[in-house]
């Protein structure tokens, strides 16, 4: 569930929106980190400034599937291959 990847009670306040900077500090990312993923449509926010200097504003839902999207998961294992042996090859022992 995307709500179980929210860092743990006490390290952001228990509200449906969160600021940048407030987020920033939670999960100990740089800020112009988190601008730069909203602005590239990684991150959901929406800017609640009317003049040039947006103020984003991010929602509790959309930080949680931000962060379960950064989550690691293990890679698949690799599988081996054989080679492939010529037509006509003859194994000398």
């Amino acid at each position: 569930m995307a709500s179980d990847i929210l860092p743990p009670p006490g390290v952001l306040p228990e509200l449906d929106w969160y600021t940048v900077p407030q987020i920033a500090r939670g999960i100990r990312i740089r800020e112009a980190k988190l601008i730069a993923d909203i602005r590239a449509g990684k991150l959901a926010g929406i800017n609640i400034s009317e003049g040039t200097r947006p103020r984003y504003r991010i929602a509790r839902q959309a930080l949680a599937e931000y962060l379960e999207n950064k989550q690691v998961r293990p890679a698949p294992r690799a599988t081996r291959r054989s080679r492939q042996r010529p037509a006509g090859w003859v194994d000398y022992i």
